[in-house]
């Protein structure tokens, strides 16, 4: 995972989810969004890009966290979401005052393996079995036959 946390309303802040080794993919599945000291930020533009590519794969503009009486008291916005890359994700968020006082928490994401259900070889008992039920058949016929 990295980060970058700007003071500017010229870049965004973004976080990247990365996969740990060659044939893992990253699945984000939520993350929250909120104001600093709960407070509510307006047109707020989040989005959700491939890594690699940067091409977009989820976006929202509007409103995020809603303000309180007090510190305790506001809220954050949820997503959720059900997005995969091979080669990573990014969340990314501009606030149009600064990006720098709306903040994420509670990522939830899995790193695990794009490839399918690993093929099952045949297991060697398998053709053992079927060798010593045919010679017990056999054994069987014999005695039959005496």
């Amino acid at each position: 995972m990295a980060f970058n946390n700007v003071e500017s309303r010229a870049q965004p802040a973004w976080v990247d989810l990365m996969p740990l080794a060659a044939g893992d993919a990253v699945t984000l599945s939520h993350f929250d969004l909120g104001g600093y000291y709960h407070s509510e930020r307006r047109d707020v533009a989040v989005s959700v890009l491939a890594l690699d590519t940067g091409e977009l794969l989820w976006s929202y503009v509007g409103t995020i966290g809603s303000r309180g009486d007090s510190v305790q008291t506001g809220t954050h916005t949820g997503f959720d979401l059900n997005l995969s890359s091979a080669t990573g994700l990014r969340i990314q968020w501009a606030d149009p005052q600064v990006a720098g006082n709306t903040g994420i928490d509670n990522i939830r994401f899995d790193v695990g393996t794009t490839a399918g259900p690993a093929a099952l070889p045949e297991p060697a008992t398998v053709p053992l079995l079927a060798l010593a039920l045919g010679g017990l058949a056999m054994q069987r016929r014999r005695a039959r036959a005496a």
